[in-house]
């Protein structure tokens, strides 16, 4: 009803809450369905890139429900969406363990585009994720303008982690509190296991931009597991 009621350049917020809370009951299908629905109404004012967005997050951690090969291919078609073509092949390699790969994907995709936060938190997250915190922590600091750290978003959460990963526990400690709300005892591997047991608990509330959502996709050297883990 709500996306009736709006007009069409105001209807991305209503698409992205709305599938926001299929995903949260479990209906990704019909969550990818609704944004890729809106990309084609919304190609004129340039916001249908962020229904793009959700949708290759919803299907980077359901590869059963909707292959990120299918997603590449619309948005190869539109070349409106060249930063998004970008993200869905990085997600496609952190999907196959290419971590190495993802992150130079994603550092390339950066120099294209160098507002483009996606590219850049990937970038980030992949260089972690393949072993290089000292990488992760350049590729933030790249960034031309400054990050925003505040409670409970995946920015904050991944970099706490690398943080803690370059050796810079004051650091760490100060953006996991601010992540988490509180405070923390001086422990590097009792901070990062917190930090690991939030990935995905944090779904309370459906705007909530927790860090599964953002980084679907949980590699073995940051979970301590054999094999990835998915939203």
């Amino acid at each position: 009803e709500a996306i009736a009621a709006v007009s069409v350049n105001n209807s991305y917020g209503v698409r992205q809450y709305v599938a926001a809370a299929l995903n949260h009951v479990g209906r990704d299908k019909e969550a990818i369905t609704l944004l890729l629905d809106g990309l084609q109404p919304l190609a004129e004012s340039g916001r249908h890139g962020r229904l793009m967005e959700e949708a290759v997050q919803f299907a980077a951690a359901n590869p059963s429900i909707q292959s990120l090969d299918e997603l590449a291919q619309r948005a190869n078609n539109d070349g409106s969406l060249e930063p998004q073509a970008g993200f869905v092949r990085i997600l496609q390699d952190e999907q196959n363990g290419r971590w190495k790969d993802a992150a130079e994907r994603a550092s390339i995709l950066r120099r294209k585009f160098p507002k483009y936060i996606h590219a850049a938190m990937h970038e980030a997250f992949c260089w972690l994720a393949s072993g290089d915190p000292d990488g992760a922590q350049r590729s933030l600091d790249a960034f031309p303008t400054p990050w925003r750290f505040d409670a409970r978003t995946g920015l904050t959460w991944l970099a706490a982690l690398i943080a803690l990963r370059t050796g810079d526990l004051a650091r760490g400690q100060g953006l996991a509190e601010t992540y988490l709300g509180g405070p923390l005892p001086r422990d590097a591997t009792v901070i990062e296991r917190a930090l690991i047991r939030e990935w995905d608990t944090r779904v309370a509330t459906l705007g909530e931009p927790n860090p599964a959502l953002q980084f679907p996709i949980l590699p073995p050297t940051l979970s301590g597991l054999p094999h990835p883990v998915m939203r």
